[in-house]
Formats: structure tokens, C-alpha cells, sequence
């Protein structure tokens, strides 16, 4: 035991071992007041992830006297003295700051999450939402342009029993699955008599799903007087905000043409 305390009174880094092991206390305690205590700027993470070793950390004493604790695998802490009573507290971390892995794969993807920033600059690129709702805007928008009715036609007509004979197709040229409640076509269907199309009510028409790069097709009847028109549609898209992210191939670039149109 004597040999333990002269060899912490040896310690030139006893003091930050101290102050590390109580901080990865507070950390796998999920024990805010103190963390925030002991590193105020942690207020912008969503949680910390923290795993301590004091005999395998390293320790170096900084320009500017701050002490950096090299954690391993791109993770330290750098650490500075207290103003009023020259206590430790955590100035600045990269790596500690977690997110959920989903959440996080995707900023990283998508350029949001950028190598070689601290903790505390990524969570506030990490906190900016309406970048999340940019992307969802963006892909709504090209979703949108990409399922389109291709084929609107009358093709044939039931004499017996006086009724139009009608084709709808509808083209998915997303990368992704259309499911069938994300969409309805509304087909406005018409007679033609010798002085003017007559307007014989409309169709709805959802409920099949439209593979990725593939079509859906729908048929069906009405009531109608001799000459059977062609169906005017129109298509209305309604993605689902789970799915809509289906099929994003990012580029890496997303996140500063978010900043860049964000300027303008």
C-alpha cells in the first residue's frame, strides 16, 4: 500500500488521472449535473460514450499548457485549468460525443458529420435539422419527378352494357419501391358527343405497389354513352417519410450545397 501512494505522489499526471476517472464515472453514470460540470460544452451532445484506461492513455502537455489524453482508435480529451480555483475541466474532446449509429452513418455520408473537427464543432453541424429536412425535400421533389402515368388510353367499349373500357400505367423510374398508398391517380373520365366532351365523373386509382424502375398497371370500366374518351390523370405523390430516404445514393457533397443554398 506504501508503495502505491509514493508512487502516485511520483505521478506527474496523477491529477488528470483523477480527474479522467471521475469523469468516465459521471459518463457510465449518465450523471449530467456532474459531467456538465466537468466539461460544460458536453450540454450540446447528445451523449457521451467514454472508456477510461490510465495506464494506456497517453499524456501530452500542450503549447499552450492544456494536457491532451490520447484515448486511442481518434479519440482525446484536452483538458485546462479552472480560472477561479484551478480545477481541471474538459476544454475540448474529439470522439466522445455518440449519436445514433444510423443517424450518424448517414451525416457522414452526406458530408454533415466532416473528418477531422472536435466534438463540439460537429454537434452543431450535427444539431442542424433543417438539414434533414432539406434532404427529405430534395428526394421528395426528385421522387416526385420520377413516377409518372405513361399510358392513359379507352381501349375498348362493351356495347351491351354501355360502358368505356379504360388502361392506366403508372411508371416508377426511382430506385426504390412506390408503395400502393403512397400515390393515387385520378383519372377524369369523359364522352364525346357531336358538340363537346361530356364529363362522366372521375376514378381513383392506388393500392398497387410499383416496383423500382418498374410499372403498375390498372384497368377498369364506366358507365359512358357512345364514344369513350381517353382518361385525363393526374398522379399524386405522398411518400411515406420512413421510406423516403429508400435508395439515396449521397454524394458526400449534400451537406455544403445544404450550407452554400442556405446563403443565397
Amino acid at each position: 500500500m506504501l508503495a502505491f501512494f509514493m508512487l502516485c505522489a511520483c505521478d506527474k499526471n496523477k491529477e488528470v488521472k483523477l480527474f479522467m476517472t471521475d469523469f468516465s464515472v459521471a459518463v457510465a453514470s449518465k450523471d449530467k449535473a456532474t459531467i456538465e460540470k466537468m466539461y460544460p460544452d458536453a450540454a450540446k451532445a447528445d451523449s457521451l460514450v467514454l472508456a477510461f484506461d490510465a495506464e494506456k492513455a497517453e499524456y501530452e502537455t500542450l503549447d499552450d499548457g492544456s494536457i491532451k489524453v490520447i484515448l486511442g482508435d481518434g479519440k482525446d480529451i484536452v483538458l485546462v485549468k479552472n480560472d477561479g480555483d484551478g480545477s481541471l475541466k474538459v476544454k475540448a474532446s474529439h470522439g466522445i460525443f455518440a449519436y445514433p449509429s444510423g443517424r450518424l452513418e448517414m451525416a457522414k455520408k452526406t458530408g454533415q458529420w466532416k473528418e477531422g473537427l472536435n466534438d463540439i464543432q460537429q454537434a452543431e453541424r450535427m444539431a442542424d435539422t433543417l438539414f434533414v429536412k432539406y434532404l427529405i425535400d430534395k428526394k421528395d421533389a426528385d421522387l416526385k419527378n420520377k413516377i409518372k402515368v405513361t399510358q392513359s388510353k379507352c381501349t375498348g367499349f362493351d356495347m351491351d352494357k354501355l360502358q368505356g373500357i379504360c388502361s392506366v400505367v403508372v411508371s416508377n423510374q426511382s430506385e426504390r419501391q412506390i408503395e400502393g398508398d403512397e400515390y393515387v391517380i385520378t383519372a377524369k373520365l369523359y364522352d364525346t358527343t357531336l358538340w363537346d366532351k361530356e364529363y362522366r365523373g372521375s376514378r381513383s386509382l392506388t393500392g398497387k405497389p410499383i416496383p423500382a424502375n418498374g410499372k403498375a398497371s390498372y384497368t377498369f370500366r364506366y358507365d359512358v354513352g357512345a364514344n369513350p374518351t381517353d382518361p385525363e390523370c393526374t398522379i399524386s405523390i405522398n411518400p411515406k417519410i420512413d421510406n423516403i430516404m429508400d435508395g439515396f445514393q449521397p454524394t458526400g457533397k449534400e451537406y455544403e450545397e445544404y450550407l452554400s443554398q442556405k446563403k443565397n
